[in-house]
């Protein structure tokens, strides 16, 4: 009897194809999820995040204390992109006291109902080379009222960067942790980020119990 052999080169077409065919049906479905199920999907996934971290101070029972305003596309924003040539070293009070040490990389320039407004985005001064994170802290005016008093955080990817811009999603803006307990360090927003104008948009303030560090311990 003939035996039936396969050649190894059908196989791996095959595999491509599949591969292929399989990332292009992902990038079908993605684009069909709707905005407000996006970021429903990324709230999710904070949470999930916070249930699982053992540093998080948030306990199970606390995360539907967690409140955010309604999705709006109307604040995911194109900004344009200014990396600094020179990056100062900047030291960030935090929360208790203490220093926290960043570069100051870029700026970040976006114009809402015709207003230009400009945040500078941050690195850690001990981020390890090729680390592409940046750090958005910021107030505006709903801080204290709405959103947290301390301000509230954002974080972007420099690799995200495409012809000069780079997007600031507000509906991500989240609180630091110092929102929801004590004994942690919390960079606080420079002067520089502080927004005059009413950013509804991401996290709102935390109205569940108050704890104190990470539940971990």
């Amino acid at each position: 009897m003939r035996s039936f052999c396969i050649n190894p080169g059908w196989i791996r077409l095959f595999l491509t194809l599949a591969v292929i065919f399989s990332s292009q049906d992902w990038a079908i479905r993605a684009q069909d999820i709707s905005y407000p199920d996006q970021i429903k999907a990324h709230r999710k996934k904070i949470r999930e995040e916070h249930k699982n971290d053992p540093r998080s101070p948030l306990w199970p029972s606390d995360l539907r204390s967690l409140r955010y305003f309604p999705a709006d596309e109307n604040w995911k924003i194109e900004a344009d992109f200014h990396e600094f040539s020179t990056k100062d070293s900047v030291m960030m009070p935090t929360s208790s006291g203490r220093l926290k040490y960043f570069l100051r990389y870029a700026r970040a320039e976006f114009s809402v109902e015709g207003q230009t407004y400009s945040l500078s985005l941050y690195r850690p001064a001990a981020a390890a080379p090729g680390y592409s994170g940046l750090f958005l802290p910021f107030y505006d005016e709903t801080n204290g009222s709405e959103t947290y008093g301390g301000g509230r955080y954002l974080d972007l990817d420099s690799t995200h960067i495409r012809n000069g811009k780079i997007r600031i999603d507000f509906n991500h803006a989240y609180n630091p942790w110092c929102a929801y307990s004590g004994g942690f360090n919390c960079p606080v927003p420079p002067q520089e980020n502080r927004l005059n104008l009413v950013l509804r948009a991401g996290e709102k303030v935390y109205k569940g119990r108050h704890r104190q560090g990470s539940k971990g311990k």
